[in-house]
């Protein structure tokens, strides 16, 4: 049965895991704080993505912090050291440069030409940003919008 000590011991508890969340969000270095995506070149230009924002004060879809690992997948949890996380063109070639092999695996690209334009369905940013972005409209629609080009391309 509850009562006032079980209530008490139930917000303790949910207090000390909303902190251990905080404590484990991952410092982005500040020269990475605000970093420009310009991997795959196209009509729409750059990306500006917030960083540390998404590091720090984000949240996935169940409410979590998001980890270094959500974006960097490759990575076994979260490192100790940023400066050891590796970019996504370390791993994904661009389009006509040799495709690369990480363990074993051949990497996708990161676009893949359909003509002379790239193939927005092959983009891997598209599929990695925007799916988390659906998932967290599920949850918290207000935060998560992505509906058009403009939302993240500077042109």
């Amino acid at each position: 049965m509850w009562n006032k000590s079980s209530a008490a011991l139930l917000a303790v508890v949910f207090g000390l895991v909303s902190c251990l969340g905080v404590a484990l969000a991952t410092e982005v270095p500040k020269d990475k704080a605000e970093i420009k995506i310009d991997l795959i070149p196209g009509k729409k230009g750059a990306v500006k993505f917030p960083h540390a924002k998404h590091a720090s004060e984000y949240k996935d879809a169940k409410g979590a912090p998001i980890s270094c690992k959500a974006c960097h997948h490759t990575e076994k949890g979260d490192p100790k050291n940023a400066k050891d996380i590796k970019g996504c063109g370390d791993c994904h070639a661009a389009e006509g440069q040799p495709q690369k092999e990480v363990g074993g695996k051949k990497a996708p690209f990161l676009a893949l030409k359909k003509g002379e334009e790239f193939d927005k369905g092959t983009v891997i940013f598209h599929k990695t940003c925007i799916e988390c972005h659906k998932a967290v409209a599920k949850t918290v629609p207000e935060k998560a919008a992505i509906d058009k080009c403009k939302n993240c391309h500077g042109k």
